[in-house]
């Protein structure tokens, strides 16, 4: 089964290859990074990918996934989580399961305003610690 990791140059990468080694060596790999890294050794494909937050971002892994029969993907950096996310249906559609899809959360997840301002309006106030929001120098100072 054909298996997409990308930003194989991350530091969690190897983490995560490790444990889907333990878990099915069926797998066959393919990866990518923004750049050539040596991880690529760990990989039977590995192509250089554009960033995560290039809007053609998806669009270009998923017809790599196409074109390579990829039926699952594992996106290890933020940016490109988010960029699969928000196309998640296309990959769906073509068969694709994308690993770590809760896209509803992903967004205010990685911004810690937005995380914040979650956490205050869903659990109890009195739980939640002080935080004081800054959006400029003065703020800041008055923090």
């Amino acid at each position: 089964m054909n298996v997409l990791i990308t930003a194989i140059g991350c530091p969690g990468f190897l983490t995560v290859y490790e444990n889907m080694i333990s878990f099915n060596k069926d797998f066959v790999f393919h990866g990518c990074d923004i750049k050539d890294v040596s991880n690529k050794k760990f990989m039977k494909k590995f192509f250089v990918a554009k960033k995560g937050k290039d809007k053609e971002y998806a669009a270009h892994i998923l017809e790599y996934c196409k074109k390579n029969k990829i039926r699952h993907i594992f996106p290890l950096s933020d940016d490109e989580i988010i960029s699969v996310n928000k196309n998640i249906k296309s990959f769906h559609d073509s068969g694709i399961r994308v690993f770590g899809n809760i896209s509803s959360l992903i967004e205010t997840a990685f911004n810690k305003k937005d995380l914040y301002q979650f956490i205050c309006s869903n659990i109890k106030k009195e739980i939640v610690p002080d935080f004081k929001i800054v959006e400029n120098e003065k703020d800041f100072k008055n923090a």
